[in-house]
């Protein structure tokens, strides 16, 4: 009978060792065919205009296809004016992130008339990030304070919220071990355009063209829609 205990006491550790490992290598193959990730949020305000600093990593060429490439680093700062909008030529932003410096002309985005330009880097959730912008006569500094360092859900679980949420889509486009779609992790904002309100989108693309995609609220970790 002892024997025949330590026996079966074996068998549940081992099970118990598989299990893990096997979702364990789901998590890796997710993160393995990762084409973007958004890790932070900075942000800052006043009464002429928002400015926040988004970094992550991103493939290169980014290409919609269902097949990750390798990846680069991003830092875009993106600007949007409560104001009427500049009649300026130039909107000029210096970043200093510790201590270092980035300075750049801003350019207008035509679609939605915001101000962006990439530093491509990433930072660190604990970073020292100040700005000073200018257009025409108006000089600003601002202070960017981290926001999403005070979410319940950060990329890394939002990505397993969604692996969970998607096993069976993982499992139909998962061919001799290997994932054929592509996996996209962003910080969006509220379509109501409420500033604001921010959520997880996490995306899946086969290389079939199969789309599907989960909203996460952060604060909550709550699946608020699911696109399948």
């Amino acid at each position: 009978m002892k024997k025949f205990l330590i026996l079966l006491s074996g068998i549940i550790i081992v099970c118990t060792l598989l299990i893990s490992f096997k979702k364990e290598d789901k998590i890796d193959l997710s993160y393995a065919n990762i084409a973007e990730v958004r890790y932070n949020l900075f942000s800052a305000e006043d009464n002429n205009l928002i400015v926040t600093f988004m970094s992550g990593k991103r493939e290169e060429p980014y290409v919609l296809d269902g097949v990750p490439q390798k990846e680069v680093e991003f830092g875009i700062v993106t600007i949007v004016f409560k104001i009427e909008k500049p009649n300026v030529e130039d909107v000029t932003a210096v970043l200093n992130i510790n201590d270092k410096q980035y300075t750049s002309n801003l350019e207008e985005n035509p679609f939605d008339g915001t101000y962006v330009y990439d530093i491509k880097t990433v930072v660190k959730d604990d970073d020292n990030l100040t700005i000073n912008i200018t257009w025409g006569d108006n000089n600003k500094a601002y202070n960017l304070q981290i926001q999403s360092q005070n979410w319940s859900c950060d990329w890394k679980k939002a990505l397993k919220i969604a692996s969970n949420e998607f096993k069976t889509e993982i499992e139909n486009f998962t061919v001799n071990g290997k994932l054929e779609a592509e996996i996209y992790v962003k910080i969006i904002e509220d379509p109501s355009k409420n500033l604001d309100k921010k959520y997880w989108y996490v995306g899946l693309l086969s290389k079939t063209g199969k789309k599907i995609a989960l909203i996460i609220d952060p604060e909550t970790d709550e699946i608020l829609a699911r696109q399948s």
